[in-house]
C-alpha cells in the first residue's frame, strides 16, 4: 500500500493547508486597489476572524476524536 500523506499526520496536514489559506487571503488583501485604512481594517477583521477560528480548533479536535473513537467501537463491536 503506497503512504498517499508522505508520513505526515492529518493535523499537519491541515494546518499547512490553513497557513496557506491564510497567506493567500493575506497577498489577495495586500494587493486589491484599497485605500490604506481600508485595507488595515480588512486585516484587522481577518485576524480577528483567524484568532475566533484558532480558539474553536482544540475543541472542534476534540469533538471530532471523540466521534471517531466512538464510530471505530461501535464498528469493532458489530463486526463490520
Amino acid at each position: 500500500m503506497s503512504n498517499i500523506n508522505n508520513g505526515y499526520t492529518g493535523g499537519q496536514m491541515f494546518m499547512a493547508f490553513l497557513g496557506g489559506a491564510l497567506a493567500g487571503a493575506a497577498v489577495a488583501a495586500l494587493t486589491t486597489p484599497k485605500s490604506g485604512p481600508e485595507t488595515r481594517h480588512m486585516l484587522v477583521d481577518y485576524a480577528g476572524q483567524g484568532k475566533e477560528m484558532a480558539s474553536r480548533l482544540p475543541e472542534a479536535s476534540r469533538l471530532a476524536s471523540k466521534a471517531a473513537k466512538e464510530t471505530f467501537s461501535e464498528t469493532m463491536e458489530s463486526g463490520s
